[in-house]
């Protein structure tokens, strides 16, 4: 299953086994997904190759990733917080709780967030499809809004001249 194609289901079954592997923890392990997998998760893509966290990964949580990973034929980040740097400043970042036993705590980032994040990589090939099929839930009303939330978000971002245009194509594809 090496760099394997991962679906939600497969994603779900995965949380449920780190879940199941982790030792005994006193606090609730919460951690909130981006990227593909979070949107695989939504039901707007059919899947992933990576399970994409924007929290911190606890040694508990590291443990329990490692060995689900080894057991499933996965690489063993196949569970990590690359996406982190890209974390937007926004004062809702979790969405829809996805799994919740009391030991692990899985959310998904809001759609706003997603949306965010993907422009702030702008990866052109995965991240133009999943821009498209986020804007109708990402609850901005236009591409203004959108650039006025991103410079918020990210601060410390130069500002794009053509990001109001980019948005604007996005749109017209998302309609």
């Amino acid at each position: 299953m090496d760099g394997a194609w991962l679906s939600r289901d497969d994603i779900l079954r995965l949380i449920l086994s780190i879940d199941e592997a982790i030792a005994d923890e006193e606090n609730t392990i919460e951690i909130v997904v981006v990227g593909g997998s979070a949107l695989a998760l939504m039901g707007l893509r059919d899947g992933t190759r990576d399970i994409d966290t924007i929290s911190t990964i606890s040694p508990a949580l590291a443990s329990a990733i490692a060995s689900v990973a080894q057991t499933n034929g996965l690489q063993p980040l196949f569970m990590n917080s690359n996406a982190a740097p890209f974390t937007p400043v926004l004062d809702k970042l979790e969405g829809e709780v996805v799994f919740d036993s009391g030991r692990l705590r899985v959310c998904a980032a809001t759609p706003a967030a997603i949306f965010l994040m993907k422009l702030a990589s702008a990866r052109l090939g995965v991240d133009r499809s999943d821009l498209v099929a986020l804007w109708p839930l990402s609850g901005f009303v236009d591409s203004s809004d959108v650039v006025r939330s991103y410079a918020s978000a990210f601060p410390h971002e130069p500002t794009d001249p053509y990001l109001d245009r980019f948005v604007d194509e996005i749109i017209r594809k998302a309609t």
